[in-house]
């Protein structure tokens, strides 16, 4: 996988991991692939999150309240993604080349994330009053990609930003026992990481 991304894109990747590594999460979720994406100073997505006001600091903040640690962590069985991250990153490859690009950087990245509106990172950037709908304009209008373009690339995979904006953020559960915070997406029942915490299966 890691020859169809971006130099940039390539560095979000491994700052994604360990950031994984210093939540003490055995896994690299979409939360995760947002921090990557926000610590790259050179990646669009960068750019576009932090004119969005994303905060690292403050992102951080929110999942340590939010997401279980796991103790000890080795990330381990391929690459260590969970199921929902490793679809966002073939979903970014899938929108770079349905573009005519021949590797997808961190702006395809982040667009994936944005389209699936139920995973853990698109409910944090809600969770922190971000508007996603605009978020993902700015990521199309980058790109030289209308909105109508996009929908007739696959109409299916247009997000449901009303839908989005419908949820509740996540509420805080606050820091302390695992058990009663969230799992991070690691009980892969398609939960978007917001059940209590659970082993993987």
């Amino acid at each position: 996988m890691p020859e169809q991304f971006t130099d940039s894109a390539k560095q979000a990747l491994r700052l994604a991991r360990q950031t994984a590594r210093a939540c003490r999460h055995s896994y690299v979720g979409s939360e995760h692939l947002l921090l990557g994406l926000l610590k790259e100073p050179r990646g669009t997505a960068g750019v576009l999150l932090r004119e969005a006001q994303v905060d690292q600091k403050k992102l951080l903040e929110l999942m340590d309240r939010l997401i279980a640690e796991d103790g000890p962590v080795t990330v381990k069985e391929r690459d260590g993604y969970t199921p929902r991250a490793r679809g966002i990153l073939e979903n970014a490859w899938e929108d770079a080349r349905l573009f005519g690009s021949d590797r997808a950087g961190t702006e395809h990245i982040l667009l994936a994330i944005l389209k699936d509106v139920e995973c853990v990172a698109a409910r944090l950037l809600h969770t922190m009053d971000v508007n996603l709908q605009q978020l993902y304009g700015k990521i199309l209008d980058i790109m030289g990609v209308t909105d109508e373009r996009y929908r007739a690339g696959d109409p299916a995979d247009y997000p449901d930003f009303e839908q989005a904006d419908q949820k509740q953020p996540l509420p805080d559960r606050g820091a302390g026992s695992g058990k009663n915070r969230y799992c991070g997406g690691t009980c892969q029942k398609n939960c978007g990481g917001r059940c209590s915490r659970a082993p993987a299966e």
